[in-house]
């Protein structure tokens, strides 16, 4: 799709030769507006932390992205830096928040943009492969959050290797 302008929540597009699906047109962050999407196929497989440990800001799932994904799609301002709140679901916020042009979904956002997430679509990854969100869970220290093919949440084992579903924030004012 040339005009970046004219996508609509829920519609797939196509930016930096990746299929992308928009969850929110019209996001603001840092007085930019842009379109907040997660791409619509797996990017790929990592395990959340070799470590175990469940605190997104340095974990394995992060660097990949930021490693093997973010020098693809930025070359400049072009994405929209977001802030990704770490906080657990029980509102407790020991890891804080990371700054990042390419990140993993929160539960928050999940639950807020699922909608368009196409889990019974077969053109979709997300039919087939458990991904991760960037949400540690409250209880065990080394349990990641979730999210199972039918698209439930779950948690579990920040060593276990799951999909890497990257979301970002493309600004309007450069696409």
């Amino acid at each position: 799709m040339n005009n970046l302008n004219n996508v609509k929540n829920g519609d797939v597009f196509e930016f930096k030769g990746y299929k992308w699906i928009c969850l929110d047109n019209s996001y603001e962050e840092s007085g930019k507006k842009g379109i907040f999407c997660i791409m619509a196929e797996m990017f790929g497989y990592s395990c959340f932390s070799e470590t175990c440990n469940n605190d997104y800001s340095v974990s394995n799932a992060r660097k990949f992205l930021i490693k093997k994904l973010l020098p693809k799609l930025d070359d400049g301002d072009n994405l929209i830096t977001h802030l990704c709140d770490l906080t657990e679901e029980s509102g407790r916020n020991r890891y804080g928040a990371t700054e990042d042009k390419v990140f993993l979904l929160s539960i928050q956002e999940y639950i807020k943009f699922s909608k368009y997430i196409p889990f019974e679509d077969k053109n979709s990854d997300y039919s087939k492969n458990w991904w991760w969100l960037r949400s540690p869970t409250s209880t065990i220290a080394y349990h990641v959050r979730g999210i199972y093919t039918s698209g439930a949440l779950y948690s579990t084992n920040a060593s276990y290797s799951y999909g890497i579903a990257p979301a970002c924030i493309i600004n309007l004012a450069e696409g």
